[in-house]
């Protein structure tokens, strides 16, 4: 994938057919029967199912119903088949003839079913159901959707019926758009992130905010990289959906604790010349370059209090905006400088407790 300066190369601009030739626009995937929508925290998937009926009016059908669901709210496979499919939505749809279900499944890795038995489950049930008048949607963050089900998916549909996207981050005519709309002095905005070397931030609609509510008041961008990389940091640790907030899948680490522990991922990482970290327990299967998730497991302090670094606060840290997928549980930074901030930023701070010791 090709970027201009940290912003996504604009695929529809005179070189973008041939720098970014995958890179479509989301409307462009709308008549798929099934189409599954990959991304980072932060970068925007709620969003898109907030768009979920103007999908529906691109593809032109007006014999269609919709009905969209959020797997974070379930915690047991009963509970989902009673309310879902044997629900009075999905009965009337089935008995309906011709009509078409356009049925989104939101939060998938929320989702308080073991993802093995969500699964099996949800591939037995669509067996039942008239696949050619289902047109399936699921949101899931990168790191955590599950092979097994995408090649259940690619069995039960026709070929090339299943389609898997990943959202990107902005474009620079995005947050230039963006903040035009808030009325801001475009030029000076712009300026100023590529002067201060922030586009990473920029260009992801979660820090991007953080960057204009700054801007509008007090007409300035953060006075250095290191302000803007650890005030973005610490956001990207943030809960960013409220939909999950105060519920169980939102975790229990506080954000500042989580950005210990990714700086503690990063320095480990970058300092052992891997490039990810392998999520599975070390079986001697990890792949090259890939460091076991084991090797980051033991105890590390924040304002002088210890953290147990274990599988489930690491999972938890890897959840956030800072890391994206590297393929099949291996999981990365979702940019580059956060990883090398944060392994600077890790350093610093180990040695001023040194001192103090």
């Amino acid at each position: 994938m090709n970027f201009d300066y940290g912003y996504l190369q604009d695929p529809e601009a005179k070189w973008g057919m041939i720098l970014n030739p995958d890179v479509k626009r989301i409307e462009e995937f709308a008549s798929y029967p099934c189409l599954i929508l990959l991304g980072e925290p932060g970068l925007g998937k709620s969003f898109e199912v907030e768009r979920h009926g103007e999908l529906i009016s691109a593809f032109g059908r007006q014999d269609v119903q919709s009905l969209a669901i959020d797997l974070s709210s379930y915690d047991s496979v009963e509970r989902f088949e009673r309310k879902i499919f044997q629900g009075d939505e999905i009965r009337a749809w089935q008995t309906s003839g011709d009509r078409i279900l356009y049925l989104t499944l939101e939060s998938f890795d929320e989702c308080l079913i073991r993802a093995e038995t969500l699964t099996s489950f949800l591939l037995d049930e669509l067996r039942s159901l008239p696949l050619e008048r289902l047109f399936l949607r699921i949101v899931c963050r990168t790191g955590y959707w599950p092979i097994v089900l995408e090649r259940g998916l690619l069995g039960l549909y026709k070929k090339d019926s299943v389609k898997i996207v990943e959202l990107m981050p902005l474009r620079r005519q995005d947050v230039e758009k963006a903040a035009t709309d808030e009325e801001l002095d475009v030029k000076r905005f712009m300026d100023g992130i590529f002067l201060t070397g922030i586009t990473a931030f920029a260009a992801r609609p979660i820090t991007l905010l953080i960057l204009i509510n700054r801007f509008k008041s007090t007409g300035e961008l953060p006075r250095n990289q290191v302000e803007m990389y650890r005030q973005g940091s610490l956001r990207l640790c943030d809960e960013n959906n409220k939909l999950r907030r105060g519920k169980k899948t939102a975790g229990q680490l506080p954000s500042q604790q989580k950005m210990i522990i990714a700086g503690r991922i990063a320095a480990a990482i970058m300092f052992s010349n891997h490039s990810a970290l392998w999520i599975l327990p070390d079986d001697g299967n990890a792949p090259d370059g890939a460091m076991p998730i084991e090797k980051i497991f033991g105890f590390d302090e924040l304002d002088g209090q210890p953290i147990l670094v274990d599988e489930r606060s690491v999972l938890e840290t890897l959840a956030t905006g800072l890391f994206s997928s590297r393929g099949q549980n291996q999981m990365g930074w979702s940019h580059q400088t956060y990883g090398e901030f944060l392994a600077a930023d890790y350093l610093i701070r180990r040695s001023v407790d040194e001192k103090k010791s």
